[in-house]
């Protein structure tokens, strides 16, 4: 209502009264009466109209944009927040906004005007760059940021909070590998969970038999102390894979060491991941480890492997018909691949068999791949895997490999007379065809 109507409202409710009055003096009471109520009737109807409504502020939305990480000096990650409010109420007009959060957060007063905060009715309003600051010892959890009115009435308080999520990598909970495989197939996984006193925080592993998760590219590792290597991948852990299917168990910090999925990793037919938790019960930030993926243990005989090599190369297969092997008939759906990789000069051209069936080793596969690569050959660095002998063809090929850093993700023996799975023959691959 406009105030020149406000104004009018006021003379017609005087004129309404005074006229009540007269007429008073001129009818009996069961009229007046009837006067009198209908009067007080105006009187309502207009206060209603034009008196004030309390507001009711409430934050709708929070964006938090990264303004730094932690530093040795400050161990914070460090947000600008904008922070959109909207008044649901009646008009808001100089109150008192204060802006804060739980813990370390600022306690910030917001002004819009020279005497406080107003908004209109439905109107909303952009609070910009307030400082959110958020724990470096950890990965993520949750903040929440509260817009108080602290001198005037607001009709629900409940919408005057609003709750972020947060997550930052890398993972707090550091190097995590499969350590040990007991008997009946249980894993023991190790880490570096130094920065969680045990006593403070809640350990919890999440498990899951073959699920689909955003994990980019992973690092391959091997653990080649058992009798035959267990090769699995870690992959940077993120906010999508906490919110994935996982199985939750509670454990405690000894406990979360161990985990067992429906198959024995020796015989798993699909993938399995796993991952660590711990929290902090009092305010709920939590710091995780990577994602540990471990998949079948499949190896692969030498007709299998021609194929894999050229089609994951995308090699062009060669037309021509002659075979250089008594065992690979030209019918064979692998001959074309045999033929192939035989042109790029990678097989033994002084044997006249192929030996299709045969499982392919882990040394062949060194020597093969980075024959094709053309990589430099040394022997000038320390030995590392102690199964392999000075002596032996592929020792040139296994220095070189540590050499060039592509050693990382394995053991302390290579094991080069054991069948190659195809999670080894690709991460070989991918060693070299990265730079290439």
């Amino acid at each position: 209502m406009k105030a020149s109507s406000k104004k009018l409202a006021f003379v017609l409710i005087a004129i309404s009264i005074a006229g009540g009055v007269f007429m008073n003096k001129a009818l009996n009471k069961t009229n007046y009466d009837i006067i009198n109520t209908s009067v007080l009737g105006v009187l309502k109807s207009t206060y209603e109209d034009i008196a004030p409504s309390a507001a009711d502020l409430a934050i709708v939305n929070v964006v938090l944009n990264k303004e730094s990480d932690p530093t040795e000096n400050f161990n914070y990650y460090k947000y600008k927040a904008s922070i959109v409010v909207k008044n649901n109420g009646g008009r808001l007009i100089n109150a008192r906004l204060l802006l804060h959060g739980d813990g370390n957060q600022k306690s910030v007063v917001v002004k819009n005007t020279d005497y406080g905060f107003s908004l209109a009715k439905d109107g909303t309003y952009i609070i910009k760059n307030y400082d959110v600051i958020f724990d470096g010892n950890y990965n993520g959890g949750e903040i929440p940021i509260y817009a108080d009115i602290t001198d005037k009435t607001d009709t629900d308080t409940t919408n005057n909070v609003f709750v972020s999520k947060v997550f930052e990598g890398p993972a707090k909970i550091k190097d995590i590998f499969i350590s040990d495989i007991s008997p009946d197939g249980k894993i023991e996984l190790n880490f570096n969970d130094n920065k969680y006193f045990v006593k403070k925080h809640d350990f919890e592993l999440f498990r899951k038999d073959d699920v689909s998760l955003k994990t980019g590219e992973g690092k391959y590792f091997e653990n080649t102390a058992f009798e035959k290597p267990i090769g699995y991948h870690v992959y940077e852990n993120s906010l999508k894979n906490l919110e994935a299917d996982f199985d939750r168990t509670e454990r405690t910090e000894e406990n979360s060491h161990y985990v067992k999925f429906s198959e024995h990793p020796y015989g798993a037919t699909s993938n399995h991941y796993v991952f660590v938790k711990a929290t902090n019960p009092e305010n709920g930030y939590y710091g995780v480890s990577d994602i540990v993926k471990l998949g079948p243990q499949t190896d692969m005989n030498r007709a299998q492997f021609v194929k894999a090599f050229v089609d994951y190369l995308k090699i062009s297969l060669v037309e021509e018909d002659m075979l250089y092997y008594t065992d690979v008939s030209p019918d064979e759906w692998y001959a074309p691949y045999v033929k192939t990789v035989y042109n790029l000069g990678l097989l033994n051209t002084s044997s006249i068999t192929f030996s299709p069936e045969k499982k392919i080793t882990r040394g062949d596969i060194l020597k093969l791949v980075m024959d094709y690569f053309e990589a430099d050959l040394t022997q000038n660095t320390e030995k590392h895997f102690k199964d392999v002998d000075e002596n032996s063809p592929i020792y040139p090929y296994v220095q070189s490999f540590l050499a060039d850093g592509k050693a990382g993700g394995l053991g302390s023996k290579f094991a080069p007379d054991l069948p190659a799975t195809q999670d080894f023959i690709k991460n070989i691959i991918d060693e070299y065809r990265e730079n290439n």
